[in-house]
């Protein structure tokens, strides 16, 4: 049986914008776009250095990943004297592409790392966008991490049919180990555990998870968890850090999310899955988190191409 924290990271749906390997040349060193996007960082070989305007300079090595909050600009260098400067060239990383970034004129590889841009709409990345500085976890001695993605690379140079959902899974499982890892931490920050402190917020938070197409309201739960409605919305709201129908709505989308990604229901069908009776109210909603409408979110799960990054993205140099 679940307890309450397996289901809150049941509820949590990784979603993919952007996943590039990237390998920089010694002495070269990539600016990561200050975009709305989280970042996750793995450190597959090689030592390099992160320096953020506000978080100076951190050395990572090997099985290292990185959390990175959303709009903070960081450099990942290829050495500790990386002085040659290459940006991430956004026009040239389309939306929800698999890429593979080679370093300039056929240059040897002295770092190599992945790099996941999570959006902003994600639930499953919400605390991290909640967070304030970078996260550094040392998953070195797990095994399962590298293998997750060396699979994810496996797919990025094949690309067939299901790539995304695959390539998702495989990031929920690293999401997972990255938790346990730093619920081990005796200053764990990576999960705001409060909400579950109380155990009538829990239930209410549970209640939407088990049963997101139900006729949910800020009355109903506020009175099956005992409390009044502007009690229980102020202690939902300071445990979440969102209004209770503000959670409600993330839950429902990404819960149809899953259902669009993982089985072949009508769109009325995951509308009514998830408490739409509108279709097109459902769309528009699902559109506001996604950026697209379910049949395009469902079209563009089914596969991800792979692409080599134009050489440009580099400096001009030897």
């Amino acid at each position: 049986m679940l307890n309450k924290t397996d289901k809150l990271i049941s509820l949590l749906n990784v979603q993919v914008r952007t996943l590039a390997f990237c390998g920089l040349a010694s002495g070269t060193r990539l600016a990561l776009p200050d975009n709305p996007d989280a970042k996750v960082l793995y450190l597959l070989d090689g030592e390099a250095s992160l320096v953020g305007a506000d978080a100076g300079c951190t050395q990572c090595r090997p099985g290292m990943m990185v959390f990175i909050p959303p709009r903070q600009a960081f450099e990942i260098g290829g050495g500790a004297k990386a002085a040659m400067l290459a940006h991430w060239d956004e026009a040239a990383v389309p939306s929800g592409d698999m890429l593979l970034v080679a370093p300039a004129h056929g240059a040897r590889a002295a770092v190599q790392f992945a790099c996941v841009m999570i959006p902003a709409q994600s639930l499953s990345f919400r605390l991290l966008h909640d967070l304030r500085r970078p996260l550094f976890e040392d998953l070195s001695g797990d095994p399962t991490v590298t293998a997750a993605f060396s699979q994810m690379l496996s797919e990025l140079r094949n690309p067939q049919f299901g790539s995304r959902v695959l390539v998702e899974a495989l990031m929920m499982q690293c999401y997972v180990h990255a938790i346990r890892n730093q619920l081990r931490q005796p200053d764990e920050q990576f999960l705001p555990m409060n909400e579950w402190r109380d155990p009538r917020i829990g239930e209410a938070m549970l209640g939407m998870i088990d049963r997101p197409g139900a006729q949910h309201s800020l009355d109903s739960l506020a009175r099956g968890s005992g409390m009044s409605r502007t009690m229980f919305a102020q202690r939902f709201t300071r445990a979440f850090d969102r209004s209770p129908m503000e959670m409600l709505k993330e839950v429902r989308v990404n819960r149809a999310a899953e259902l669009l990604k993982t089985t072949s229901m009508s769109i009325d069908a995951v509308a009514a899955a998830v408490g739409y009776e509108s279709r097109s109210y459902f769309s528009r909603t699902f559109k506001k988190s996604f950026g697209m409408d379910p049949t395009a979110y469902r079209r563009q799960a089914a596969s991800l191409p792979a692409q080599v990054l134009r050489a440009d993205l580099w400096p001009d140099g030897d």
